[in-house]
């Protein structure tokens, strides 16, 4: 075999720059731009405008495929190219400076957010840019066909390139102790993902887009890969989902939010599947899959209401945020899809392209998932806050006096009006609004002149001082104290105990054996494990109300009973707690720490020496218990049956 030559090597990829030249460059910038930030992370005083170029660069790349392989298709003339070239490079322009350009305390999540939105329909685009306006569908299946396969094998090349390279510097450390940095290894992983890749990725693009409108032969392997790995795992997943909603309906119980995010994953894995097995369903003997595509979508529609359900709870109880306002989208673009393909003819390029329509339409204006989020959010706020009398008029009242320099939980006026669930809302507004939007929406209420606030105490973080978070800032100047109200309730912990360092008489018990359990939480532990005349005994405790303390003894399940009253050890924890205080008492009497459990065969009785309680939303909890069991041969009736 010949092995091609390097002038081969280098006209093929001289070749592929003048196809896609833009593509190229913008490749090299980023990767250029990622390695110099990398390599000069401690002497880069703002990070921004450079993670802003390769962030532009990264859409420039897909966006100027997508511009190229149209003017090809198209065979636009050089002077269409030109211009879509500039309107191309003034959107990147754009985008850069819709960007964060500064590391400041205001938000920067957002237009990272809508970046990657921006990054999903740039790449959504490459898959039907030279068939815009175009009703060939079989070129349009081999052209992301190729697509496909060419990116499975940039990666493949790419990664071996990649093992080749770090086996290299790592021999040449082992063996002449290089001294190499360490992020040497990157740089190789940029390099070789940014350019390379890149590079190899365009290099065998079709140019031949009527031999693909005429292609009728298909690869086996990838009909192999979507038949027997893609479509069994889609059926298992689907048989998850039903039998999940088969026990909502059984139990009536209400859908957990994150079955949403697994039913949006299921309909992207069936509609790959579909998508690759398209052009299958029309050859001989294989007409099963254009049966199994529409009954995928019927079978669907039930978990698109499912999925309703489930994220419509969601926002009833904490409103809309970007996450769920993306779910409902995508759950009506489902729905949308879904109806597309039962009455209408099939046309595989709606998919793509309607949703990169519809990414499109949400990441900007009044009605797109920020300014929707940010809206719903804020006004959930405004309706706690007036309906506590905390903000009146449009503005908060009794504000905390930064002046002052007072942090005493006294000055917060504003905190004896809200409970406890509502300033665990509050707070966890203010955090969203934080992470997302920034608190431009409610300057408007306070007298004080917040930007002056947070620029203060920006300075304070900067000078390497404990700063306040933002949300902290905002929240003690409603007047409110910060400090989660929930967690003290949980931490509220107590014990009781016999009196210490006294001696019990033990006497009438063939045995004592000692048992302790310090982290009993939520869960049924096993407090002790015993035999006696090979015969196993086990004492099992749940730490969660009700609290049943069992004796297992063979096939039996006997409960525990305190010894002087036919009571079991859940109605004993709130009398404690009555009787002898919450503030670790330490003088309880022994005959109100004994239970007792008998069996045919053993009487067991279980001394307390300590036991803790916790609360967690607002129910008790054993924390922790020690003592000691007492254990006796013998067969009499228990108090159960007395």
């Amino acid at each position: 075999m010949k092995f091609p030559s390097l002038y081969y090597l280098y006209s093929k990829a001289k070749y592929s720059f003048l196809r896609f030249p833009l593509t190229i460059v913008c490749a090299f910038i980023a990767t250029i731009l990622g390695v110099y930030t990398i390599e000069n992370n401690k002497h880069i005083d703002n990070f921004f405008p450079f993670l802003n170029v390769i962030l532009s660069c990264a859409i420039g790349i897909s966006t100027n495929f997508s511009v190229s392989i149209l003017g090809f298709k198209k065979q636009y003339s050089k002077q269409w190219k030109i211009i879509a070239t500039v309107l191309l490079t003034l959107l990147l322009f754009v985008i850069y400076l819709s960007l964060p350009h500064e590391d400041s305390t205001y938000n920067t999540a957002e237009p990272y957010i809508r970046f990657g939105m921006y990054a999903v329909v740039g790449h959504l685009l490459v898959s039907f840019a030279p068939y815009l306006f175009s009703n060939q569908i079989n070129g349009f299946w081999n052209y992301n066909k190729s697509l496909f396969l060419r990116l499975l094998t940039s990666i493949l090349y790419s990664g071996a390139l990649f093992i080749g390279v770090i086996l290299a510097i790592l021999s040449l450390k082992l063996l002449f102790d290089w001294q190499i940095k360490d992020t040497l290894f990157l740089d190789v992983f940029i390099v070789v993902a940014g350019v390379f890749n890149t590079w190899f990725f365009v290099g065998d693009i079709p140019e031949d887009f009527e031999k693909l409108n005429t292609e009728i032969s298909y690869p086996k392997g990838l009909k192999v890969f979507a038949q027997y790995i893609l479509l069994p795992l889609l059926c298992l997943y689907l048989l998850i989902l039903y039998a999940y909603g088969t026990k909502i309906l059984s139990n009536w119980d209400w859908p957990r939010g994150v079955v949403s995010y697994l039913i949006i994953c299921v309909a992207i894995l069936g509609i790959l599947t579909f998508l690759l097995m398209y052009p299958y369903g029309k050859q001989g003997g294989s007409q099963w899959v254009s049966k199994a595509t529409k009954w995928f979508y019927i079978i669907f529609l039930p978990l698109i209401v499912l999925l309703f359900i489930a994220i419509l709870m969601r926002i009833e109880d904490y409103g809309i945020t970007i996450k769920r306002y993306l779910v409902i989208v995508l759950g009506i673009w489902l729905l949308v899809v879904i109806c597309h393909a039962q009455f209408r003819k099939s046309n595989i390029q709606f998919i793509p392209v309607s949703l990169a329509v519809t990414m499109l339409l949400i990441s900007c204006g009044p009605w797109g998932l920020f300014s929707m989020s940010e809206h719903y959010q804020v006004k959930r706020l405004e309706k706690i806050l007036s309906e506590t009398q905390i903000l009146k008029n449009g503005k908060i009242q009794h504000e905390y006096n930064w002046d002052n320099n007072i942090d005493d939980v006294n000055t917060y006026k504003n905190s004896a009006l809200i409970s406890d669930s509502l300033h665990e809302e509050v707070k966890s507004i203010l955090i969203y609004l934080d992470d997302f939007h920034g608190f431009k929406a409610i300057q408007k209420w306070f007298n004080t002149d917040m930007s002056s606030i947070v620029n203060v105490n920006s300075k304070i973080q900067t000078s390497k001082k404990r700063g306040l978070d933002e949300p902290e800032l905002y929240m003690k100047t409603m007047g409110i104290e910060y400090g989660s109200r929930l967690d003290n309730e949980e931490n509220e912990t107590y014990y009781n105990s016999i009196v210490t360092n006294k001696l019990t008489a033990v006497t009438g018990y063939d045995f004592v054996t000692p048992f302790a359990n310090y982290e009993m939480g939520e869960l049924e532990r096993t407090l002790s494990v015993f035999e006696i005349d090979k015969k196993s005994y086990k004492v099992m405790l749940n730490g969660k109300a009700p609290f049943e303390l069992v004796l297992h003894a063979d096939k039996e399940m006997i409960p525990f009973y305190f010894s002087n009253e036919k009571r079991l050890l859940k109605d004993k924890v709130n009398q404690l707690g009555v009787t002898y205080g919450t503030d670790h008492n330490q003088d309880v009497p022994l005959d109100q720490m004994q239970l007792t459990a008998t069996s045919t065969s053993i009487t067991v009785t279980i001394s307390i020496q300590s036991i803790g309680i916790t609360k967690i939303d607002g129910r008790q909890v054993i924390k922790s218990i020690n003592g000691n069991l007492l254990i006796k041969k013998c067969a009499i009736k228990s108090f159960a049956e007395q």
